[in-house]
């Protein structure tokens, strides 16, 4: 038996959420997965330089938030930084610097609180 255009149209509305549902479920991994490699890039970076209390972690932030130190490390992965901007310094109150971890700008630097 053929099926009618009503119950066709129906099946695609299913067929459009599953699609959606699979994209959301694609960009929800791979933001995850980009969090969890910028965590460990910042515990490696952090083990790398024995860096073993807060000062030290945040003398190595600020040594690599100059304009050379951005242009060095963006040079590795081929971004651009011509027009991107330093990520603003972290609230000295807060346990972790960023707002949520994770979240990052349109240029996917890092936001800070």
């Amino acid at each position: 038996m053929a099926k009618t255009v009503e119950e066709m149209k129906q099946q695609r509305r299913e067929l459009d959420r599953k699609i959606r549902a699979a994209k959301r479920a694609e960009a929800k991994a791979a933001k995850e997965a980009k969090v969890s490699a910028q965590q460990r890039l910042g515990a490696w970076l952090a083990g790398f330089a024995d860096a073993d209390t807060a000062e030290d972690v945040e003398a190595i932030q600020h040594a690599l938030e100059t304009e050379q130190g951005r242009r060095a490390l963006a040079g590795l992965v081929g971004a651009d930084t011509t027009s991107a901007e330093l990520p603003r310094q972290p609230a000295e109150s807060s346990d972790s610097p960023m707002t949520n971890p994770g979240d990052t700008d349109a240029g996917g630097r890092p936001v800070w609180a």
